[in-house]
């Protein structure tokens, strides 16, 4: 219920900044397309390591890999945290 309520007005919010921004020009159109193809890759390439792994192992694979790259930001901010606490 009360993520329900925040998310709810985490995207009232940003909906309200949208709101106030001007019409945004388009995308070039081969900017456009390079990120379809991009996309179109990267979809490949997680349907071969589905089949390869199964679903659940690639997901926890996955998962360990975000982790491990964010690990450094999080350890920052804990440590910084940390040190305002203890003064």
């Amino acid at each position: 219920m009360i993520l329900q309520i925040l998310i709810v007005g985490i995207v009232t919010f940003i909906g309200f900044i949208i709101s106030l921004v001007p019409a945004i020009p388009a995308v070039p159109t081969i900017i456009a397309t390079s990120g379809e193809w991009i996309i179109t890759q990267v979809i490949g390439l997680v349907s071969v390591l589905r089949v390869i792994y199964g679903s659940a192992l690639l997901t926890a694979i996955v998962l360990v890999a975000v982790t491990l790259l964010n690990f450094d930001y999080a350890y920052n901010i804990v440590m910084w945290i940390y040190r305002k606490i203890r003064g």
